[in-house]
């Protein structure tokens, strides 16, 4: 598994109920780090604009997951197994990319 930089999970979804203005927190080492998520006002772009920040809110959390599939699949010599690791490893490269 990598020594993550960034700050641990959980990450959460701050939505501050005004429909104009989100933050995704976490907090790590007892400080506080806060995102600004862009919400529009208009209904169709706000739910893109969550969706959108719930996935960056999970990333942590998916980080880890993909991190114990490669673990499950090392050793596993299956065709079948083949692009899946690729994926994972794929996906971790990109988030974790520079550490």
């Amino acid at each position: 598994m990598s020594k993550a930089k960034h700050t641990p999970a959980p990450w959460k979804l701050d939505e501050r109920g005004n429909l104009k203005e989100a933050f995704i927190e976490a907090i790590g080492d007892g400080d506080l780090t806060r995102l600004d998520v862009s919400v529009a006002t208009d209904d169709r772009c706000r739910k893109t604009a969550l969706a959108n920040a719930r996935i960056i809110a999970a990333a942590p959390d998916l980080l880890a997951a993909c991190e114990l599939a490669i673990e499950f699949l090392r050793g596993k010599c299956s065709l079948a197994a083949m692009p899946i690791r690729d994926a994972l490893r794929s996906a971790i490269g990109k988030a974790t990319f520079g550490e």
